[in-house]
């Protein structure tokens, strides 16, 4: 993959990533891989060097910052680290349910 290439990849995956963070109002989010961007992977890969899981499962988004100048950070997932952070939502969205439930 070129540099270009690479570029064009991870602004894909920056305005993906953008547009579901903002679109539910989350500043982070879990979400699996791209199906119709199989060269994520190696995007993530080549990002993330050897903290890269073999086992890769799952994109934990993450926003830092606030208004416009904010980053969002990819940390790729290996199996146990997606299942993890799926429980935890979960149990986020059940906590968010009872509160709503108190008001």
């Amino acid at each position: 993959m070129t540099q270009k290439e690479m570029d064009a990849l991870l602004h894909e995956l920056r305005c993906r990533d953008e547009y579901a963070l903002n679109s539910t109002g989350n500043t982070f989010a879990l979400r699996g891989l791209w199906e119709d961007l199989p060269q994520e992977r190696d995007a993530l890969k080549a990002l993330w060097g050897p903290l890269f899981p073999d086992d890769l499962a799952g994109v934990l988004v993450v926003a830092f910052g606030a208004g416009t100048n904010f980053a969002i950070l990819n940390m790729p997932l290996s199996q146990t680290e997606y299942e993890r952070w799926d429980a935890a939502s979960h149990a986020i969205d059940g906590m968010q349910v009872t509160e709503q439930e108190d008001d």
